[in-house]
């Protein structure tokens, strides 16, 4: 996946860790990133149950679980958790 950077700064480093290997997002963070009491968090908002992550998304989250932060999903019908279990991909 190549990405249309325009900042010369940024376009050299992201070429800089393709070439050493990274695949390299700017896409697909969470729409949250929270912090209480030194615990880190991160939540994806939805407007409804039921709708998917993009792959970008579902790929960051993935990573993040992995990496031991807790990755929500939210839509107006409350919390729920993403784990590697957790098949929300669009």
């Amino acid at each position: 996946m190549e990405l249309n950077i325009k900042n010369k700064a940024e376009r050299e480093c992201y070429e800089s860790l393709r070439s050493d290997g990274w695949f390299v997002l700017k896409k697909g963070w969470p729409d949250f990133c929270c912090i209480k009491d030194g615990k880190l968090i991160v939540v994806e908002v939805k407007a409804k149950r039921g709708h998917r992550l993009k792959k970008c998304q579902y790929l960051v989250m993935d990573a993040l679980t992995k990496q031991g932060v807790e990755c929500y999903y939210w839509t107006p019908e409350g919390f729920e958790i993403l784990s590697e279990k957790t098949p929300h991909i669009g």
